[in-house]
């Protein structure tokens, strides 16, 4: 387990001791450089991964490996209510992400 640090946009998260891109979800943008790719859709799923994932909340990793970017690739699961809960599988269902293989 480790905390959340910060939540940069929908799909990904930094914590105590990674930068992690959520696996196998792809959100609209939201931070991206390129202020043109950003998307007010990619504003509402970051707003819901920081409603899911609050910095300093406990977070289960578990690597796929890393991406271009120098990221861990990893599912990220938290723990609500005595529930484990993965996130990439709560964004799909609402509807917040895409399904993304390629890294």
């Amino acid at each position: 387990m480790t905390s959340i640090t910060k939540v940069t946009d929908g799909d990904t998260i930094e914590t105590e001791s990674d930068r992690v891109r959520v696996g196998y979800i792809n959100t609209p943008e939201s931070v991206h450089r390129d202020s043109s790719k950003n998307t007010p859709e990619g504003d509402v799923a970051s707003d819901f991964a920081k409603d899911m994932l609050p910095v300093g909340n406990e977070v289960t990793t578990r690597s796929y490996g890393m991406d271009h970017f120098d990221r861990q690739v990893a599912s990220v699961s938290r723990n609500i209510n005595g529930v484990d809960v993965d996130y990439g599988l709560v964004a799909l269902d609402q509807q917040m992400s895409s399904y993304y293989t390629r890294y």
